[in-house]
Parts: structure tokens; C-alpha cells; sequence
């Protein structure tokens, strides 16, 4: 059931990465999303493209930089879990708005130090928001499925 859960996320995951239309449009929202927070904390950004610019720096947004593989990962796990249809669903719904808002604060924080302080980005990026951007999933699901089970003891 496990590997089944990674198959399926593998395949959501290369699946949508891999048709253009949907890659573009989602790492246009995720520039937007970006810029939307960058403004919301007072900073003047702009989207050129598929660019996040506040100012002198410049961050091409790729496909990594979406909260696809996460989402990714979440679904497969939900969808691997023995639970309701309707349970997985909410689930993956519910991951899926919460990891969409931290990619944004996840992408703002990259461009907002790429411009203030560069040194650390690769640090911050490779460290600190790759792990995080893989353990929220994970906490995500872990959650969903403990209230699950607690769910089904009842």
C-alpha cells in the first residue's frame, strides 16, 4: 500500500510537471503568490513573466518552486490510507490550500533574502525550506491520519 502511495504521488507529481500549460500556470500563481505576500509586507514587487522582481533582484519561478511535489506527496499518502473517500479528499484539499500559503511565504522569504542578504539563500533554500517543504506534508498527513483512526475507534 505504501509503495502504491509513492507510485501515485510520483505519477500526480511528473504527470502535471510535465504538461506545459498546467507547469506555466502553476508557477504563475506561485509568482503571484509571492509577490502578493512581498506586498502584504511592504514591499513593492512585481511579476514580469514567470520572474518575481522587488527591485534589483530577479527569482525565475520553476517548477520546483511550486507546491506541487508536496501536494503530490500528501495526495499519495492520503490516497494509500485506508479512510473514506471523502475523508482523503478533505484531506488532500485541506493540505493542498495550507501548503499553497506556505509556498508563498516559502518563495517571498527566498526572494526578500535574495535581495536583502544573497549569501544565505542557498542555504536557506537547499536546508532550511526543502526539509520543510517535505516534513509539513508528512505532519500534514500524520495528523489527518491519527484523527482518522481516532475517527474510527468512536
Amino acid at each position: 500500500v505504501a509503495l502504491g502511495g509513492v507510485a501515485l504521488g510520483l505519477a500526480i507529481y511528473y504527470t502535471f510537471a510535465s504538461i506545459d500549460s498546467v507547469n506555466q500556470a502553476l508557477r504563475e500563481a506561485t509568482g503571484n503568490s509571492a509577490v502578493f505576500v512581498l506586498r502584504w509586507m511592504g514591499w513593492p514587487a512585481v511579476r514580469e513573466g514567470l520572474q518575481v522582481v522587488p527591485g534589483g533582484f530577479r527569482l525565475l519561478v520553476v517548477t520546483e518552486h511550486t507546491p506541487l511535489a508536496s501536494i503530490a506527496l500528501v495526495t499519495g499518502a492520503a490516497m494509500a490510507y485506508p479512510a473514506a473517500l471523502r475523508s482523503k479528499l478533505l484531506c488532500v484539499l485541506m493540505a493542498g490550500l495550507a501548503l499553497y500559503a506556505i509556498n508563498a511565504a516559502r518563495v517571498a522569504s527566498l526572494v526578500y533574502l535574495g535581495a536583502k542578504a544573497p549569501a544565505p539563500l542557498v542555504d536557506m533554500y537547499g536546508l532550511v525550506w526543502q526539509s520543510l517543504m517535505i516534513l509539513v506534508p508528512l505532519l500534514i498527513w500524520l495528523l489527518w491520519a491519527g484523527r482518522d483512526v481516532l475517527k474510527q475507534r468512536r
